[in-house]
This record gives structure tokens, sequence and C-alpha cells, in this order.
């Protein structure tokens, strides 16, 4: 995908190699509001069957019913967010995908910095998965079990391709607002000067017209004579 926009370089508005960067942008609307569905149902799920955290109260990361709600406006904020996204990549309303690139830069930005802390607890980077919690979940005994450097570095490469899929995707959603943003302009440009058919009857030919016409082959009148 380039960074630079022409109108009339179709290229300029393809993302994933092949994909138009609003098909693009619909299906990774698409994608969020599925995510957001499963996750509404789940928070749905562990309200009425609370027994399902009472089960997992070993493990510090557990919710409670506060944690819950919380979690459940953010969701409901998000959803919203990600429908303005889908109905304006539809209808061609740029500023709908407004909110979902600023969240999209705010949650890369929190990304970057949760690197960052990763970097500083790296020389004990098991010791803060144990106190976060993370040992309790199946398959992690397995992986505090690796050598300390070679975890770091699995950490290390898993946390780049995460922030660079982010950082591709701010893209594409950018891209498809430049696109709607033409688009639109193109729209205006192309309505303000249309003309009226019976107005065009009043109007002098055309350049193209006038040249391609025949010429008129009748002898001239006699000149005027007093």
């Amino acid at each position: 995908m380039k960074l630079k926009f022409d109108s009339g370089d179709q290229n300029s508005f393809r993302c994933c190699f092949c994909c138009h960067v609003r098909t693009g942008t619909i299906l990774l609307g698409l994608w969020h509001l599925l995510a957001h569905l499963f996750v509404i149902g789940a928070l749905i799920f562990a309200t009425f069957h609370p027994e399902v955290l009472k089960e997992r109260v070993k493990c510090p990361s557990s919710g409670n019913d506060d944690d819950l709600c919380v979690a459940f406006v953010i969701t409901m904020c998000t959803l919203t967010i990600t429908l303005f996204l889908l109905y304006g990549a539809i209808k061609s309303r740029p500023g709908y995908l407004m909110p979902f690139f600023c969240l999209q830069v705010f949650d890369f930005c929190l990304s970057c910095l949760t690197v960052v802390g990763y970097f500083s607890y790296a020389p004990n980077i098991k010791d803060w998965f144990r106190q976060q919690g993370l040992g309790c979940y199946p398959g992690m005994d397995s992986i505090l079990r690796m050598d300390g450097e070679w975890l770091m570095l699995l950490c290390l490469l898993v946390l780049v391709l995460f922030l660079s899929l982010k950082a591709y995707l701010i893209g594409v959603v950018w891209a498809c607002y430049k696109y709607l943003q033409l688009r639109n302009l193109n729209r205006s440009v192309v309505r303000e000067y249309t003309v009226d058919p019976d107005t065009e009857m009043l109007l002098p030919p055309k350049y193209e017209d006038a040249i391609k016409a025949p010429v008129d082959s009748s002898p001239p009148p006699p000149p005027y004579t007093n």
C-alpha cells in the first residue's frame, strides 16, 4: 500500500496485495464486529454463570462483577465506533471513519508503551509472567520452561509483528478515508458542471464538434452595393 494517493492511479488504494482499501476497511470492520459480539456473549455468559469465574479464583487475573460491568461498557462503546466505521465505508461517509482511526492510533500508542514496559522487564520476563498470573493459563508452563534469552527473543518477535500489523491496519483505514474524500470531491465536481439538457441547446457547440462539422460549400452572398 502506497503512502502517496493519486486519484488516477488505482494501485494507490490497494491493500493486502490486491484488495481495495474500501473493501479491506469493511472486512476489518466486520472482523471487529464479530469479535465484539463474541466478547459481549462471553460477558453475558459470565454474568449469568459467575461460578465460571469462581473456579478460576486462584488466577490473579480473574475478574469480578465490577470488572465485568466496566468491560461491558467499554465493549459497547468500541462496538458503536465499529458500526460507525462500517456505515462510513459502505455509505461513502469519510467522517464516520475518524473515531475508529483515532481509536486505532490510541491503541497503537498504548501498545508501544506496553512494549517499552516489556523491555524494562526483559531480564526477569519469567518472573513478570508469573506476577501477571499468566502461568495459570494452559500451555504457559511449557513456555515458562524455555530459556530466558530465547523467551525474550520470542516475545520481542511477536511484539514487533503485532505492532507492524496494527500500523498497517491504521494505514488501510487512513487510505480508505482519503479515497472516500477524493471520491466525494469528484462527485461534487461532476454534479457542479452537469448541464441541464434544455440549457445545453442554447450553448455554442463544443470545439471538438465544431471542427468535425462539414464545411458549407455554397457560394457566399453577393457584396452589398449602394
